[in-house]
């Protein structure tokens, strides 16, 4: 990789670079497709040798949890993107319908009364995606001290404005910022409210909780006598009572 004069080509260790990332990606993608087609397979095999004495709650565990393996491992098969790796998506393919078949054979037997679950994974959002680790520090530092410590709002905005100081002052030590070290510094507000607003911290919690009896949600309650929550199942007993 040297030309005449003894100088590497650049162009050549590019090229050989970038040979070597793509060899890499492909084995992952297959290597990961893998995993996911022996994962399947072992579903199968699972549902295939549910044992006659299992009892009813039973089984129905036994399909709940295959039935969530299955959705996770959908969800990563989506994810390989190789061309390398097209054949080993189609037999995953195959392998997802297979173990849908047998799910809906058990199921027609064993129907799924378990509480309705709700997937909002995609509605997920990461407010501290895209922010560089120094500014993600600040943050945490900021929110433990008014969370955890019960530092008033004063305070905790006063440390705000001093971890800004100070990272100015370390940044300028070699010279003029980076245009990433300005944009980690510029994240950091100088208020804790912005940092609870961007967390969802500023929304207040409403416990529930589930009747035993009746599956319903129900605001938890208070012992006149202590702190310790109670259930309310009055519905419950009105049920009964209309028996």
């Amino acid at each position: 990789m040297t030309s005449e004069g003894g100088n590497s080509d650049p162009h050549l260790f590019n090229s050989v670079l970038l040979s070597s990332t793509v060899k890499k990606a492909a084995t992952n993608a297959l290597f990961t497709a893998n995993e996911l087609r022996r994962d399947l397979q072992g579903c199968i095999d699972t549902l295939d040798n549910i044992p006659p004495s299992y009892s009813s709650s039973e089984v129905c565990s036994v399909l709940s949890s295959v039935k969530d393996r299955v959705s996770a491992d959908r969800s990563d098969a989506q994810q390989i993107t190789r061309v390398e790796a097209l054949q080993a998506l189609e037999n995953i393919g195959l392998l997802v319908v297979e173990v849908e078949r047998r799910l809906h054979h058990w199921r027609a037997q064993y129907p799924d009364i378990s509480p309705i679950k709700v997937d909002n994974e995609n509605a997920f959002h990461d407010p501290g995606s895209g922010r560089s680790t120094p500014t993600l520090i600040a943050y945490s530092l900021a929110l433990s001290q008014h969370s955890f410590a019960r530092a008033s709002e004063a305070s905790t905005n006063i440390t705000l404005q001093v971890m800004h100081l100070f990272g100015s002052a370390l940044a300028s030590l070699g010279g003029p910022p980076r245009l990433v070290q300005t944009c980690a510094l510029e994240a950091i507000p100088n208020q804790i409210a912005t940092i609870e607003n961007q967390f969802d911290f500023d929304i207040e919690p409403v416990i529930h909780a589930v009747c035993p009896h009746c599956n319903y949600l129900y605001e938890p309650q208070l012992s006149p006598v202590s702190k310790d929550l109670l259930l309310a199942i009055h519905l419950y007993f009105i049920k009964m009572a209309d028996q």
